[in-house]
């Protein structure tokens, strides 16, 4: 049994690697870079462990870098099975809003059993030369609160309040200062007082 509530995990991408970016603001290494961006993600693709020559490991370099690219490993796009549209970000809708195929909410079990997921969270294109660095900042979050579902909700909740804190390099107000408190038991009551 779990505390709380059936748990949810997930990823999320902080800080993507730095590019030139003329006009634009990036962090890298708590610093403030002046004509730079980061990249957000470009992708986001899944594998499965499972015999499925379309979904299953990839093989080889050239499958690795097509799931990269937000393709099948095989290089075709991605299709959204709800809407038809091509996607690069498998899996994009809200789950919790999910109650079959055919509602317009792109789920996992929409198109797959149950079983072992592997993914891939992928930025670029950037360029690197020899000696060159970057920051990549992620977090893995969790949330429990009831049921699946509403421990992904939840868990939506955590990381937007995760990514405001990590964008104002945790420059969150200081707390109100903890009160003076001090009590008095008289007959069937307690009174408490404070200073403020």
């Amino acid at each position: 049994g779990y505390a709380g509530g059936t748990p949810a995990v997930g990823y999320d991408l902080f800080q993507g690697p730095m590019v030139p970016s003329a006009g634009d603001t990036a962090i890298m290494y708590g610093e403030i870079q002046i004509g730079y961006k980061n990249l957000s993600m470009s992708s986001f693709s899944k594998y499965i462990n499972t015999s499925d020559p379309n979904w299953s490991d990839p093989n080889d370099a050239v499958e690795v870098y097509n799931l990269m690219q937000g393709l099948k490993k095989d290089g075709t796009p991605a299709i959204n099975t709800e809407t038809g549209e091509e996607t690069k970000f498998f899996y994009a809708d809200d789950p919790s809003l999910n109650t079959g195929v055919g509602d317009g909410i792109w789920a996992d079990s929409d198109d797959h059993a149950s079983g072992d997921r592997r993914f891939l969270m992928n930025t670029g294109p950037f360029t690197m030369a020899a000696g060159d660095s970057q920051e990549v900042v992620y977090a893995i979050l969790h949330a429990a609160d009831g049921g699946p579902l509403q421990s992904v909700t939840k868990l939506k909740q955590i990381d937007e309040f995760a990514q405001i804190a990590y964008d104002i390099q945790f420059q969150l107000p200081t707390p109100p200062p903890i009160p003076q408190v001090s009590s008095t038991s008289l007959l069937e009551e307690i009174v408490l007082t404070w200073d403020n």
